[in-house]
Formats: C-alpha cells, sequence, structure tokens
C-alpha cells in the first residue's frame, strides 16, 4: 500500500486549514502581494503612455517630411539614414527618460506618504524590465516607417 497519496493530501488539507479559524491570519500574506500586484498594474499604466510617446515621436520622421521640413536638412549632404537615426536617438532617449521619471515619481509619491512597503531597489527592480518593452515600440514604429512608409501616413 502506497502513503505517498494520502499523505499528500492529509498535508493539503491541514495546510489549508492552518490559521482558517483566525480571519486576519492571512493578512500578512496577501498585503504585500497586492501591493506588488498594485504597483505593477500602476507603472503599467505609465509605460503605456510612454508607449504612446515612443509610437508618436517614431513617427515624427513622417510628420517633417510631410511638411516639408525634412528637406531643409536633407538638401544639405546629409544621409537620410543619419537623419532618421538622428530622430530615433533622440526619441529612445526622450522614452527612456520618461520611463525613469515614471517609475521614480511613484516612488516618491509613495515616499512622501509614508508607505514603507517597497523600497527604491525594488522599484527600480521593477522598472527596468519596461525600459526595453518601450525601446520595442519605438523600434516596430521605426519599422514600419521603412518598410511601409504610406502606412505610416497621419490621417486627419
Amino acid at each position: 500500500m502506497r502513503a505517498g497519496p494520502p499523505a499528500a493530501l492529509a498535508g493539503v488539507v491541514y495546510a489549508g486549514t492552518t490559521g482558517a479559524a483566525d480571519p486576519s491570519s492571512g493578512l500578512s500574506f496577501l498585503l504585500p502581494a497586492f501591493a506588488a500586484a498594485f504597483l505593477g498594474i500602476m507603472l503599467l499604466y505609465g509605460i503605456l503612455c510612454v508607449a504612446a510617446y515612443a509610437i508618436v515621436m517614431g513617427g515624427r520622421a513622417k510628420a517633417e517630411e510631410s511638411a516639408g521640413r525634412a528637406e531643409i536638412v536633407l538638401a544639405r549632404p546629409v544621409a537620410r539614414s543619419t537623419w532618421y537615426g538622428a530622430q530615433l536617438l533622440v526619441a529612445g532617449i526622450g522614452a527612456v527618460v520618461l520611463t525613469v521619471v515614471t517609475g521614480y515619481t511613484m516612488w516618491a509619491g509613495a515616499a512622501v506618504a509614508g508607505d514603507q512597503t517597497f523600497s527604491f531597489g525594488d522599484y527600480t527592480e521593477v522598472l527596468w524590465p519596461y525600459v526595453p518593452a518601450v525601446l520595442c515600440y519605438l523600434g516596430f514604429t521605426a519599422a514600419l516607417y521603412a518598410w511601409f512608409p504610406k502606412a505610416t501616413r497621419y490621417r486627419l
């Protein structure tokens, strides 16, 4: 006779009922998880705004061309790829700066409010994986502009 499955079931039942009589016993485990989920969602909303900025700035070169302002620069001995690379560099730096500002202003707001749930390092740990994601939005916009420039024209 095997005792493994009944013992496992008994362990699950025992672990599930330990502290079940005290309704506040699980709060110490739930509040940090809820706070982490809340932090992640609030940061995600901010990052989506930064991603929108990256998309708009990635399409800015098309707007410069359509308005005729790019002709002034491109009439000089400047390669089109250099000009567009400079546009993307500025947009990328701006997107990274906005990402960092979004995350650290959330930390500053929590610190001013007296919330000590997460440290500056925790905010940094949550923030930095979003930087490549924001730059991917910029990269996808740049690829769309490079491969299908007619698909990126503005229609009002």
